[in-house]
């Protein structure tokens, strides 16, 4: 049984959804809950407690990467947009400088 499996979610739940899912198991098998049970409970919330740490670290670790590539692709996209205004500014410079000429051609 996989991890996901024992939390009760798809592999392509949402870190929230797992979150949720973990607490809802928390209530539902937590030894000081099921006073009854609580050798079951015991094993089960174990259970729970690993599968949950593996998930969470999986999607810790695949967010950080995603992040990592997100980071890398808009320092290009910054690196661009800072190019496109610089050569915005160059041409108002430009066009300033030949307002400025005619300005003192006319005086």
């Amino acid at each position: 049984m996989s991890d996901f499996e024992i939390l009760g979610v798809p592999s392509t739940a949402t870190v929230e959804e797992i979150k949720k899912a973990y607490r809802d198991l928390y209530r539902k098998y937590h030894p000081d809950y099921n006073i009854d049970n609580e050798e079951v409970a015991t094993k089960k919330m174990q259970e729970i407690n690993v599968a949950y740490t593996r998930v969470k670290e999986k999607k810790t670790a695949f967010q950080a990467k995603s992040s990592t590539q997100k980071t890398t692709t808009s320092f290009y996209d910054q690196k661009k947009k800072l190019e496109e205004q610089k050569y915005e500014a160059e041409e108002k410079q430009t066009k300033y400088n030949k307002e400025l000429r005619r300005f003192e051609y006319a005086y």
